[in-house]
């Protein structure tokens, strides 16, 4: 299966833990939090260097996840090209006004930080928390939020 390579790093506790991490967070913000992991680079975006760089990749999952369409623009999208130990944090519209890229680095940052050491799950758990603390100032939960994109982790 396409998806195996990823329990060389995280089981299933692992990632049910991190998908809870993403339920907890979006409890106390209106943003949909989304974690994205993607063994590699499309083959032909790599073969050709079409838009290959990490932002682009992210942004295409970004439209493909249909965070762009949240009814208030606050999908924020967690990227990682797991072969390439790339890390990208793209945030919708609303959330851009108010936050820059630097904010994100330091989302990275955690990510990074844990992968070198071998901590998949604490990384990406605390990347989430991380995020979840910086949104829920600007961007908290409202009275009538529904839950637009399933706290699911994608991988592929």
């Amino acid at each position: 299966m396409a998806i195996d390579y990823i329990y060389n790093y995280l089981d299933d506790d692992d990632l049910l833990n991190i998908s809870s991490e993403i339920k907890k967070q979006e409890k106390f913000t209106s943003a949909e939090i989304v974690l994205s992991i993607k063994k590699r680079k499309p083959l032909l975006t790599s073969l050709f260097k079409i838009n290959s760089g990490i932002k682009a990749v992210a942004q295409k999952e970004f439209y493909r996840l249909g965070l762009n369409r949240t009814k208030d623009k606050t999908g924020i999208l967690i990227f990682i090209l797991f072969e390439e130990r790339q890390f990208y944090v793209l945030a919708d519209t609303a959330i851009d006004k108010v936050f820059n890229q630097d904010t994100w680095n330091s989302v990275i940052n955690i990510i990074q930080s844990n992968f070198a050491k071998g901590e998949f799950a604490s990384g990406l758990i605390d990347s989430v928390t991380l995020i979840g603390d910086i949104l829920k100032v600007h961007f908290p939960i409202k009275p009538d939020d529904i839950n637009e994109i399933s706290n699911k982790i994608i991988i592929t």
